[in-house]
């Protein structure tokens, strides 16, 4: 339990709690450090008072606090990194950093290669690559992003399995593919052993397409993508699936005018 973390903090220490967990009340009392509550509930000292998301899916915010205000357009994607930011000022101000000083390091602050990077193929093909690791949290953030993307062609997901899930691993596939049709992702590639979240994307996503491996995506997603399409590659590690995103990328996958193997029409 993280809880214990919180119970062995030192008096002198800070814990830094995020405010939009409902169970964030409970959490601060379990440590006699110094509370600091971030996020964007009314109760948090670090809040984050304005943020939207740009078309290239960078979080836009405004957070106030005690300190001052700070103000940046951060250069991770997606939604979900506008809760790390507001915990990341907390450490900072409750820290004693300056917030203009945060706001310039907020702002310069990368993540590791293939986490929700944003790129277009040579036929301008868009391509999400967040195929470092994948659990059920990140799943849902990548597919969120995905959704988001404003295009006039398809949005296909290509995804592989989340493994070291344990006995929860069926629940969380089809979690994902329940996401997958609620938010109306055109196209899914499943790859690998994927019979949970397919039988749950079937119920909303129009074509579901089947592979073994990170190959047999790769040739599917060069046969049927225009475009104008945008394709999200998200698995756990294992998987492999970064083959797929660098291929289109860089245009290996191409096959035709303009770039072999992806249509250049609309959406099909």
């Amino acid at each position: 339990m993280k809880g214990e973390l919180l119970a062995a903090l030192a008096p002198d220490g800070l814990a830094i709690v995020n405010a939009d967990d409902p169970a964030s009340e409970r959490l601060a009392a379990l440590t006699e450090a110094r509370v600091i509550l971030a996020g964007r509930d009314r109760s948090a000292e670090v809040r984050v008072q304005e943020a939207h998301i740009d078309g290239d899916l960078r979080p836009v915010l405004t957070i106030e606090s005690p300190w001052g205000t700070v103000e940046a357009c951060l250069q991770v994607r997606g939604e979900h990194q506008i809760a790390n930011a507001a915990l990341a000022v907390a450490v900072a101000l409750g820290t004693g950093v300056p917030p203009e000083e945060v706001s310039l390091g907020i702002a310069e602050a990368t993540s590791s290669r293939w986490r929700l990077e944003l790129s277009h193929s040579p036929a301008g093909l868009t391509v999400l690559n967040d195929a470092y690791n994948a659990n059920p949290a990140s799943m849902e953030a990548a597919l969120r992003s995905l959704a988001r993307i404003e295009t006039s062609g398809r949005r296909v997901a290509v995804l592989g399995e989340m493994r070291e899930l344990g006995c929860h691993v069926d629940e969380a596939h089809a979690a994902v593919g329940r996401l997958a049709a609620e938010l109306g992702i055109d196209v899914l590639v499943a790859t690998g052993d994927l019979g949970p979240l397919v039988s749950a994307a079937s119920a909303g996503v129009a074509e579901i397409r089947s592979v073994a491996d990170a190959h047999g995506a790769l040739e599917v997603v060069a046969e049927i993508a225009s475009a104008s399409d945008v394709v999200l590659v998200k698995a756990s590690r294992a998987v492999g699936l970064e083959i797929v995103a660098t291929a289109l990328v860089e245009g290996a996958a191409d096959a035709g005018a303009p770039a072999p193997g992806i249509r250049g029409g609309g959406a099909g």
